[in-house]
């Protein structure tokens, strides 16, 4: 009983530690995207490629989630270490200028799609 304790705890910190590794990763990622929104006039392919990028890492954290292999998360609990309750101003605009481009990236996709198809 006590060896299957232990190799479900290694289980859960191996997957826990690539969700980390992968989500650490994801936002690397969409931080650059917003940096460069911000600071550069970004071509519509460039501003693809950052969605695409963003879509495969995402997909990778899901392929996480779902190998057979991974415990099961749903049964776990989830306690926060540190809770700030002051609004980060910061956080707050990259969220919106991320809002107003995946806005932006929807609405000429619905128009392309609408006049080329």
């Amino acid at each position: 009983m006590c060896q299957k304790c232990n190799k479900e705890e290694k289980a859960l910190d191996m997957v826990v530690e690539a969700l980390i590794n992968r989500c650490q990763d994801l936002k690397n990622i969409i931080s650059s995207f917003i940096m460069k929104l911000e600071n550069e006039n970004l071509s519509w392919p460039h501003v693809l490629d950052n969605f695409a990028l963003i879509s495969g890492q995402v997909n990778t954290v899901l392929k996480i989630l779902r190998n057979e292999k991974s415990p099961a998360l749903r049964n776990r609990v989830l306690l926060p270490l540190l809770l700030n309750p002051d609004r980060d101003e910061e956080l707050a605009v990259s969220i919106n200028l991320f809002n107003a481009a995946s806005s932006f990236f929807l609405f000429n996709v619905f128009y392309i799609n609408k006049c080329f198809f």
